[in-house]
C-alpha cells in the first residue's frame, strides 16, 4: 500500500483527486486543507508522495516542496506540484525546481495515475 497526502485548500479539488486515486487500490489517500498542515503531516506520516496545489494559504505548494526537500527525512518523497496556471505563469511566484513533476488543473485521470505510478517506481 502506498500512501499519497493530497493538499489542496479547495475541498472540490481534494475530493477529485482522492476519487482519481482510490481506482488504484493500492493507494492510501491522506488529505491536508494548507500547505502547513500538508508540511507537517508529510514531517510525521513521512507519505510515499506528496501532491500539492500550487496556491495554498499560510505556505504555497512551492514553499512546502522546498521545505520538504531540504530535509534530510523527507527530500526522497516524489513530490507533485498541481495548478490550475500554466507552468510558465506558477514560475513567477515561486521556484519550481525541486519539484518531481507538475500537472496542470483539471487533471487528466490516464496521465496522472501514469506518471505517479513512475514517481513510485511501481
Amino acid at each position: 500500500m502506498k500512501t499519497i497526502l493530497v493538499a489542496d485548500d479547495q475541498a472540490l479539488a481534494r475530493d477529485v483527486v482522492r476519487a482519481v486515486l482510490r481506482t488504484n487500490p493500492a493507494y492510501q489517500v491522506q488529505e491536508a486543507e494548507n500547505g502547513a498542515q500538508a508540511l507537517a503531516l508529510a514531517q510525521e506520516q513521512h507519505p510515499d508522495l506528496v501532491l500539492l496545489d500550487v496556491q495554498m494559504p499560510e505556505m504555497t505548494g512551492p514553499e512546502v516542496c522546498l521545505r520538504l526537500k531540504s530535509s534530510p527525512e523527507t527530500r526522497d518523497i516524489p513530490v507533485v506540484l498541481m495548478s490550475g496556471l500554466e507552468p510558465e505563469d506558477v514560475q513567477g511566484h515561486a521556484p519550481m525546481g525541486s519539484a518531481d513533476e507538475f500537472f496542470t488543473k483539471p487533471l487528466r485521470p490516464k496521465v496522472l495515475l501514469a506518471r505517479l505510478k513512475e514517481l513510485l517506481g511501481e
